[in-house]
């Protein structure tokens, strides 16, 4: 028995060992210390400061660079040129990333490691976007409503907007019935973060060591397929199969949801509880990274008045004399609320390792930098968006960056203004062939709420004069968590038209 456990403790030190020295990769420049031990100085001082520490390298105007981080050496590429192959490569991929980031293998599903299974779905909702809308804009109404209600309409905004992005997301996915269920909301969440949480720790761990580590978390965690949301999406599976079977040959379209149409066509698979774990990484990949975009874009709402009232006025002629509230057509008449979108996602700031992309195989860039299998690479797109040869003035709100004058008073929007549209001066949600695949949804999502709440409601801090300040959690940056907002739905006389319900 000593002896087995003698070969177990050796096992893993070499392991550590392997892990804690390994080298960095050739023929590209190191930020910070590059010593075996010494790189990890460099680690603990980005994770301590990590914008500071990416602002001192780039002010060495590297395109290119390298610095520990854990244990592994991470690339960050900053060049238009790499930047453009490192998106276009199908050897550089996010999904993979996503899922051993997260440590899917474990903490959602072994066989979802490399978890692409929205494609599917994602070519469903992005031909339906125009028919999806009217239940998103009763969710986002019913929400707004519901929390000026309370409390005289004080409210902690990234609460309102987490609660506003899940139910309008999820009636697209799985209808009304648990998309309005505030256990389902409350425990759903609870799950995705309990996987970013456990993904996170599994991930600093030696791949050795995981799977014991993976039993001992899920003492104080279940695992996902055991949470109370993956039970609640199943049952929810098996009730819409059982309606769908009973109105067989005499069922009339009600409704549009992901789940209801894939049931109808007999193209969900047998296995129910995989299903109810894809919904749950669907909600991972779309509740989060919405929120936390959404929560910083109405910090700039409140900060920007003179936008807010152009984007008003706006929606208000968009509206007058129609019953029908907010449309397509009322969104893509509203210039002023794209520009004022791109110019806040320029500015938004989620974290230093924004975009990143894993090497599946052995890489080489146009330059000559040959990087192997394994290697993490990421974008930092706040350099990109804050060149001031691209971008005057970086650091300031200027929504007319995105507009053209003519004349002296006649604007025409910017080609580019669309806040889905790609180049490579503007990476927010990333470039060329795999770009976001589901950007289209989440600024759909963005729009609505943020033409909703501007038309229909007044918004300001509860207390005047506050400042939001981010918080930042080792390298990713999250929108203030605290920040508390007014909601005061405004005077018929000055909203113009109610609202669809």
């Amino acid at each position: 028995m000593s002896l087995l456990l003698l070969l177990i403790t050796c096992f893993v030190a070499i392991a550590l060992v392997r892990r804690l020295v390994r080298k960095p990769h050739r023929d590209i420049p190191i930020a910070g210390y590059s010593g075996a031990l010494t790189s990890y100085i460099s680690c603990i001082r980005f994770l301590t400061d990590a914008q500071r520490f990416f602002d001192d390298a780039h002010g060495a105007r590297t395109d290119m660079f390298q610095f520990r981080l854990f244990h592994e050496w991470r690339v960050m590429v900053n060049d238009k040129r790499a930047i453009s192959e490192l998106f276009d490569s199908s050897k550089l991929l996010f999904l993979p990333t996503v899922g051993i980031t997260y440590q899917f293998r474990y903490t959602v599903h072994p066989s979802l490691e490399n978890p692409d299974i929205h494609r599917p779905y994602l070519r469903f909702i992005m031909s339906h976007l125009d028919d999806f809308l009217p239940d998103m804009m009763t969710e986002i109404d019913l929400t707004l409503d519901s929390r000026h209600s309370e409390n005289n309409g004080k409210s902690v905004l990234m609460d309102c907007m987490t609660e506003a992005v899940f139910r309008a997301l999820n009636i697209v996915l799985v209808g009304p019935y648990l998309a309005r269920d505030p256990v389902f909301c409350k425990e759903t969440l609870r799950t995705v973060q309990s996987i970013l949480a456990t993904g996170s720790i599994l991930k600093l761990s030696p791949s050795c060591t995981r799977p014991l580590l993976h039993k001992l978390l899920n003492l104080f965690v279940p695992t996902c397929a055991n949470s109370k949301a993956h039970a609640m999406m199943v049952n929810e599976i098996r009730r819409r199969k059982s309606e769908i079977s009973k109105e067989r040959g005499h069922w009339e379209r009600q409704g549009c949801d992901v789940l209801a149409e894939f049931a109808r066509n007999e193209t969900l698979g047998d296995d129910e509880n995989m299903l109810a774990l894809h919904f749950i990484i669907l909600n991972l990949a779309g509740t989060f990274s919405t929120t936390m975009t959404l929560t910083q874009i109405v910090f700039y709402l409140i900060q920007q008045e003179g936008c807010l009232l152009r984007i008003r006025e706006e929606l208000q002629a968009a509206t007058v004399g129609s019953s029908s509230g907010i449309t397509s057509g009322v969104l893509a008449s509203c210039p002023s609320l794209d520009t004022f979108l791109k110019e806040s996602l320029r500015l938004c700031n989620l974290g230093v390792l924004h975009i990143t992309r894993r090497a599946m195989k052995d890489f080489a860039f146009s330059n000559g930098v040959r990087v192997p299998a394994g290697t993490l690479l990421s974008v930092p797109i706040g350099w990109t968006h804050h060149n001031p040869q691209v971008y005057p003035n970086p650091e300031t709100f200027d929504d007319s960056r995105f507009r053209v004058t003519q004349g002296d008073h006649d604007h025409v929007v910017h080609p580019n203004s669309d806040p889905s549209s790609l180049n490579l001066d503007f990476l927010f949600f990333g470039y060329g062939r795999h770009a976001c695949p589901g950007r289209f949804l989440a600024m759909r999502i963005i729009k609505c709420l943020v033409a909703h709440l501007v038309l229909k409601y007044d918004i300001r801090w509860t207390h005047p004069g506050f400042v939001p300040r981010p918080m930042w959690v080792m390298y990713c940056c999250v929108p203030d968590p605290k920040a508390e907002v007014v909601i005061s739905r405004r005077g018929s006389s000055q909203d113009g038209n109610e609202t669809q319900n």
